[in-house]
């Protein structure tokens, strides 16, 4: 955490909002609409299909439904996932969101024994087209899971592929968008089951004065290889969030959320969660177009 600090304090002027009108970053956007500076970040860090560099911390706290069991566990992990946009032209973007857990702390069965398994999880990485515009948000892409994960119990142990989209409407106080991605397996070990898993998170937040925000970003799971009754993870949850900015340079957001699963498998299944979520904004990658700018 303190190196990320360093490299945040060194790097170029940060804080920059996206100008809706053009879809280009433009740290002088916010104020031109006489939008608080710090509103407008807030927008961006919470927007699955933003144009602003950054990089997202969070570490979740999983109460854990082991009803063969008769008991609970917790699962405690740290992921990490940052965006990186790439402006191909003036009105099109390639995004990039790689998701990895750093740390999986997970309770599992093991021959009718609870074990408990700790190690890095499985990397996903999706590729999303999105056109510039300035309230209806759409992009699509492929996404691929890589097996990278240290444990059976942490993985698949298969390489996987399959759609994403992102689609969704934005205005100057709310944000309502989903993030979805469907992974097929095609490769990986023998010994492990084939993979059919669907994942939709989903965002609602309403944006206050001064940083603040309220809402929610919890995340659908269903595993369609599981029996029928198992397969649904659905939760529904409630977080807080404050964009914080340390002279022209460094601009973060904190957040906690806390959620509640409606649905969820009876073996292991989620029953609740509390994520504590760290995002600084991040230096850009490229200024301009890459293609044809003007």
């Amino acid at each position: 955490m303190c190196a990320l600090f360093v490299l945040l304090a060194v790097a170029p002027a940060q804080g920059q909002a996206v100008d809706p009108q053009d879809g280009k970053p433009s740290a002088g956007a916010a104020a031109n609409r006489g939008d608080d500076p710090l509103t407008a970040i807030d927008r961006e860090l919470t927007n699955p299909a933003s144009t602003t560099t950054n990089f997202n911390l969070r570490t979740t706290t999983y109460w854990l439904s082991a009803v063969e069991f008769r008991t609970q566990r917790v699962e405690q992990t740290i992921e990490v996932e940052p965006l990186f946009p790439f402006q191909l032209t003036d009105s099109l973007w390639l995004l990039t969101k790689p998701k990895i857990s750093l740390l999986d702390s997970k309770p599992y069965d093991n021959n009718g024994e609870i074990d408990r398994s700790i190690g890095v999880g499985d990397l996903q990485v999706p590729l999303i087209l999105v056109p510039s515009a300035e309230h209806w948000l759409f992009g699509t892409g492929p996404t691929f899971v890589l097996p990278t994960a240290t444990s059976d119990q942490l993985g698949d142990g298969k390489w996987q592929v399959g759609p994403a989209a992102v689609v969704g409407y934005r205005s100057s106080r709310w944000l309502a968008a989903v993030f979805a991605q469907q992974w097929w397996s095609f490769a990986g070990s023998m010994f492990r089951k084939d993979v059919s898993k669907f994942n939709a998170q989903y965002f609602l937040s309403y944006f206050l004065d001064d940083g603040w925000s309220i809402g929610m970003s919890p995340t659908i799971q269903v595993n369609w290889k599981d029996a029928k009754s198992q397969q649904l993870t659905l939760p529904v949850g409630l977080g807080v969030g404050k964009v914080l900015k340390f002279g022209d340079r460094i601009a973060l957001k904190l957040g906690v959320e806390m959620d509640y699963m409606v649905i969820r498998p009876d073996n292991f299944g989620q029953r609740m969660s509390l994520q504590f979520k760290l995002t600084p904004v991040l230096p850009e990658l490229h200024h301009g177009p890459i293609f044809g700018g003007s």
